[in-house]
């Protein structure tokens, strides 16, 4: 369904399509594009979750993506008390492509087009195309998860959950590490939040002070909330 809302300001924090967002609002659409990427994870079966009990991460690398496949005990209501294993960082050929073979043609141009990607691509090719195979293979993904647990095999986990992250790159190929703000569009009356690093929730409220700070001064508010 559609809704139509009257406002006198607006501020965007479109995910996804932050930068299509962001061209309807006044904003510059051939900086800060986003690209797509799909994170598969697994999960020990119920009857291995002794293996080990706590967060194992790797040294992050590659130019800022991916973290690494990594184990995440989990504890909250929805997926109740799991070893979750993920996730990989594979290009998405759409926007919202929770599965390999989801593909829309103007997401694909998107990116076949952003050269900051594709610099990125040429500075971490092995990396590129190892994410792209571990996504497709199992064997391949669970031999990360065994550089840290080496007893690991494939009968001990089963398929959890799949998340998609949107990036920016930069200029020169490095990967948007930060909060990017697009400000005084449409005569001041807009404000885009173009880039929200992964992972988002965690500093969801260092991003509504970041906004309502800078919204404050924009948009001429007295008080801040």
């Amino acid at each position: 369904p559609n809704l139509s809302v009257q406002a006198k300001n607006v501020i965007t924090c479109g995910g996804f399509y932050s930068d299509r967002l962001a061209k309807i609002t006044g904003g510059n659409s051939k900086e800060h594009r986003i690209v797509t990427f799909r994170g598969t994870y697994y999960q020990l079966k119920p009857e291995y979750r002794t293996v080990v009990s706590r967060n194992i991460y790797p040294v992050p690398s590659g130019g800022g993506i991916p973290v690494g496949v990594h184990f995440t005990p989990t504890v909250d209501v929805r997926r109740g008390h799991q070893m979750i294993v993920g996730p990989g960082a594979c290009i998405t050929f759409s926007r919202e492509g929770y599965k390999f073979f989801d593909f829309k043609l103007r997401d694909v141009l998107d990116f076949a087009t952003n050269k900051p990607f594709w610099e990125f691509v040429f500075q971490n090719f092995s990396l590129s195309l190892g994410e792209l195979y571990r996504d497709i293979s199992k064997r391949a993904f669970l031999k990360s998860g065994q550089r840290y647990i080496p007893g690991l095999k494939g009968d001990m986990v089963e398929p959890s959950f799949t998340g998609v992250m949107s990036q920016v790159f930069e200029p020169g190929g490095g990967a948007a590490g930060d909060y990017i703000l697009e400000r005084k569009c449409l005569n001041g009356l807009a404000l885009n939040l173009r880039n929200a690093p992964t992972p988002a929730a965690t500093g969801s409220l260092a991003i509504a002070e970041l906004l309502v700070d800078a919204a404050a001064d924009d948009f001429n508010w007295e008080n801040k909330v």
